[in-house]
């Protein structure tokens, strides 16, 4: 990782280098509508926009097109500081600084290494010290249901976050819901709030080394595969909720909706029958060393990112794969990394910071240093040959179409009761 200007950025880290390094793992309408009486400001005086002193008033951008990617002289003589807790690979020079330099402006950025973590902290009265947060997509809507995050005007944010993104992130052009909440039930709904913009993605399936496990072998058996006492297994002890969806999706069983006792049972005995091959690991370095080792050929419940770390040193033969469907359950899961406006007050500076971060220099840049996915369409063109590899582009197509969204955790308790079952029977 590139050394931080450390004058120039306070970054706060939440874990040791390496672990952060890896850890990622209404009143408008989602369609427009009026900005409730939030006009734009003087961006040429000190002005702001009246929203940034309302402490949960909807985020309006300005109506002059494009003007959020453009200091104004008001930003040469006057320096505003961002507050962003997020994911690792937000903080990196090559991703802040040009923002920073551009705007005058710092960028405080903290790491965080759980969303469980980062929503009790906002709750007891953090969310003060923040202005942008970035979390699971699938936490939005806890986060927008406990008035943390700030409605968003589709209208106006339209052309800074949606435009310049692939066809299936655009509401538009797909099915995509992931950053719209219904504010009756806080569910995911595309003709719901907008409440913050997605940045990097990836998605969940088998990580397999192809040295040892062919091609068509996971073709023709799928999750089946891990199953097999002829391959070294390893589950994500970290995030165990993910373990729980790829149960369920081998055992062709919907994951994103309450279960009945028959479900909850077949989970059980097909998590334990699992466990029981599988040893158990939380680092993604550590899971990304031991399959380069040789130690593991499979690994499940971690993220396309474990593989593209592998990938990184170059040893191309690992792939996360996504099976066939079962039973018309879809065998992927796609992760969305998505950010929020913080409710209080924000400084004036905090919407450009905003529409820069989703600008496709920028996502290039973070892309590039993690390695991982952005939904940015113009972003494919820009990488090198070597880092189409890293990504293993030439798959990406084939895993979104046979995944889903991750919308969360049903059932919890329940899922870890059998997830403690299946520690105690996995190996070390």
């Amino acid at each position: 990782m590139t050394e931080k200007n450390v004058t120039r950025r306070s970054c706060l880290r939440a874990a040791g280098l390496g672990a952060a390094t890896f850890a990622l793992s209404g009143c408008l309408g989602s369609n427009g509508g009026d900005n409730g009486g939030e006009t734009e400001a003087d961006y040429s005086t000190s002005g702001k926009m009246p929203w940034m002193d309302k402490e949960s008033s909807p985020v309006v951008a300005p109506d002059e097109s494009e003007i959020l990617y453009e200091p104004s002289s008001w930003e040469e003589e006057n320096s505003e500081t961002i507050n962003h807790m997020t994911w690792a690979g937000y903080e990196v020079e090559e991703v802040q600084s040009p923002i920073e330099d551009t705007f005058n402006m710092e960028s405080n950025v903290e790491l965080h290494l759980s969303d469980t973590e980062v929503f009790n902290r906002f709750e007891s009265g953090e969310w003060s010290d923040w202005h942008h947060v970035t979390v699971d997509n699938a936490w939005l809507p806890r986060f927008a249901e406990a008035g943390l995050v700030r409605p968003m005007d589709y209208e106006t944010w339209e052309p800074y976050i949606f435009d310049p993104l692939l066809d299936a992130f655009h509401p538009d052009n797909s099915d995509f819901k992931f950053t719209f909440v219904n504010e009756e039930d806080w569910t995911f709904d595309q003709d719901g709030q907008l409440y913050g913009f997605p940045q990097r993605f990836g998605y969940f399936g088998i990580i397999a080394n192809r040295d040892t496990v062919g091609d068509a072998e996971i073709a023709d058996q799928g999750y089946d595969v891990a199953y097999s006492d002829q391959y070294d297994v390893v589950l994500n002890g970290g995030s165990f909720f993910f373990n729980m969806i790829a149960v369920m999706q081998r055992e062709g069983i919907n994951p994103f909706k309450s279960h009945s006792e028959q479900e909850i049972q077949d989970i059980r005995e097909a998590g334990l029958a699992l466990a029981e091959n599988a040893s158990v690991l939380d680092s993604y370095p550590s899971v990304a060393q031991s399959m380069s080792a040789g130690e593991f050929d499979i690994a499940i419940g971690f993220p396309n990112l474990v593989a593209n770390i592998i990938r990184n040193e170059g040893a191309m033969n690992f792939r996360t794969y996504v099976p066939q469907a079962v039973d018309g359950v879809k065998q992927g899961v796609i992760w969305v990394e998505t950010t929020a406006f913080v409710k209080g007050n924000h400084p004036r500076i905090s919407d450009n910071y905003a529409a820069m971060m989703m600008s496709p220099d920028v996502a290039y840049k973070l892309s590039v240093q993690t390695p991982v996915t952005v939904p940015h369409a113009g972003v494919r063109e820009k990488y090198s040959e070597n880092t189409k590899n890293v990504l293993d582009l030439e798959y990406l197509d084939t895993a979104l179409e046979r995944s889903v969204f991750y919308e969360g955790l049903f059932d919890e308790k329940e899922m870890m009761s059998i997830w403690r079952e299946m520690q105690s029977a996995a190996g070390s």
